[in-house]
């Protein structure tokens, strides 16, 4: 099954762990762009929450290569499901 991970930037090791768990069990896992990014070293992600929080969307939408939300929904539309983490941030 192809299993879309939905979260806030501020869940990294969360959804990693999910991601990991899902993948065991034989699913293909998509993540947020910049979850990847920020596993991949590209991002700080205690940097980049930072950045965000003081100048808004505007500079989350310039560290990624498109629009986040196009994206992500692309992932979404090619999924069976959507996996959905919603933690209490801060």
């Amino acid at each position: 099954m192809k299993i879309t991970i939905t979260a806030s930037v501020e869940q990294v090791e969360t959804i990693l762990a999910v991601k990991e768990l899902l993948e065991r069990e034989g699913h293909e896992v998509y993540i947020p762009a910049s979850t990847q990014k920020m596993i991949n070293g590209e991002l700080d992600q205690e940097k980049f929450s930072r950045m965000k929080e003081l100048q808004g969307d505007s500079f989350y939408r310039q560290q990624l290569d498109a629009s986040p939300i196009k994206k992500h929904w692309e992932l979404i539309r090619h999924s069976d499901a959507i996996y959905v983490i919603n933690v209490t941030k801060k």
